[in-house]
């Protein structure tokens, strides 16, 4: 794996074009879903970072991207989760709208874990770990690891809208836009509004203008 600053993403195997879905683990909008769905069509290959698919969750709207594959007899090849190490993978599966067809997920190695924490390091500031306390701090890395295992072309991110200021600090899906998407302008990211619309000016969102130091990660 390559952890180079000059690319935020290494070289991925995946079918192309691959997209990596981000979101909320609670509170999703229906229409969100929706949008999901529709997105993923277009993809070739999708990952993300383990969570079960069912209801309320952002990965609900995988469900009917797993269940085509899976009717194709593809989803070896084209839909991919990863977990902390030290896990069997098997919680990824337990998921009420699994119905048995979501694969395991795939463990990262403990030095892919060190060396996604030396990453953020300075991508977002030595003080990272302080804003992601406790079971933040294990999410946050492996979204690091898991980019640069499965570098996507488009990360597509469920939007928490109703986010408060005081939560920015410890919200993984901003430390990984910060982190990969400022540095990198070949990342594409397609932020899906409550609404079920793409944000077209993220510039009006409070936390688009926040800096790591602002947000005590320096």
């Amino acid at each position: 794996t390559s952890w180079a600053m000059g690319s935020c993403f290494s070289k991925s195997p995946h079918p192309r074009p691959h997209a990596r879905l981000i979101g909320m683990s609670t509170g999703l909008d229906p229409r969100q879903t929706k949008a999901v769905t529709a997105l993923l069509e277009q993809y070739a290959s999708v990952s993300w970072d383990g969570d079960q698919v069912k209801p309320g969750v952002f990965t609900e709207g995988l469900a009917p991207y797993i269940e085509r594959a899976h009717g194709q007899g593809r989803v070896a090849e084209t839909v991919f989760a990863r977990c902390l190490p030290g896990l069997d993978g098997t919680y990824t599966q337990k998921g009420s709208l699994a119905k048995g067809l979501v694969p395991r997920a795939m463990a990262i190695s403990q030095d892919e874990y060190n060396m996604a924490c030396s990453d953020l390091d300075k991508r977002l500031g030595s003080k990272w770990r302080q804003g992601f306390k406790d079971d933040m701090e294990g999410y946050m890395a492996l979204a690091a690891a898991h980019c640069a295992l499965a570098r996507p072309d488009v990360v597509i991110w469920v939007l928490d809208e109703k986010r408060t200021e005081e939560r920015y600090s410890n919200w993984a899906c901003l430390g990984e836009y910060m982190a990969f998407a400022k540095l990198d302008s070949n990342v594409e990211y397609v932020v899906i509004r409550a609404d079920g619309t793409v944000a077209e000016d993220l510039s009006a969102y409070p936390w688009a203008s926040k800096t790591p130091a602002q947000l005590g990660w320096q």
